[in-house]
């Protein structure tokens, strides 16, 4: 398995190809008045904080699993857009208006918000498994840890489970993998060094507690 294949997944290649098309698709839309959502009230949401942006830890753990040339190429499309607009947009179906209004929003993120606040917005809104969204509420309900006080151990265990939020209940010979290859592209990239990524695959991914989920707000 590649890094770049890691860090991009197929779905992902697709909505780059697709922005291309929404570059002649979108100004249309926007003159037949379809409705594009407000980037802005983002900023506003639940859960979300622009003035608490993550700790390194966990946007280290973010960047060596989602993308790892997301601060390079923003804004140009990531795994990180495109999952918030996922989240705030969630169409009833698949109409090419609804996926252009997607791609439009994803676009408008990248003018609105600059990459730290995009990443910010990301670690706290993610969902992580157990009901839990964002890095700081799952860390404090599956492991019982402050958000200040995690481990690349522990923020690279949760970031692990971004694209299979049950891998590690369901498949944890598989997790283990996921988690080891993830230490080790941190390493390759620089996030962290050899010594690091040598401690992440003795320790292995950080447990969770059992039968505990993040209460709703």
């Amino acid at each position: 398995i590649s890094i770049q294949n890691f860090n991009m997944s197929m779905s992902l290649k697709r909505t780059v190809a697709a922005l291309l098309l929404c570059t002649s698709l979108a100004t249309p839309a926007v003159a037949q008045n379809t409705d594009l959502p407000d980037v802005s009230l983002v900023a506003t949401a639940p859960r979300v904080d622009l003035n608490a942006p993550p700790p390194d830890p966990v946007r280290n753990a973010i960047v060596a699993t989602q993308d790892i040339n997301f601060f390079e190429r923003y804004p140009a499309p990531s795994t990180l857009t495109q999952q918030i607009t996922s989240t705030y947009t969630l169409p009833t179906n698949r109409t090419l208006t609804n996926k252009v209004t997607e791609l439009a929003f994803a676009l408008n993120l990248s003018s609105t918000f600059t990459a730290d606040e995009i990443l910010t917005i990301y670690s706290q809104t993610i969902y992580l498994g157990a009901r839990c969204f964002g890095f700081a509420d799952a860390l404090n309900h599956r492991m019982g840890i402050d958000i200040e006080d995690a481990t690349l151990r522990d923020t690279l265990t949760l970031a692990t489970l971004i694209a299979h939020p049950v891998l590690g209940e369901y498949d944890p010979d598989r997790f283990v993998t996921r988690f080891g290859f993830a230490a080790g592209i941190g390493a390759d990239v620089g996030l962290w060094d050899d010594d690091m990524k040598n401690q992440l695959l003795a320790l292995g991914p950080t447990p969770f507690i059992v039968g505990i989920n993040c209460p709703d707000i």
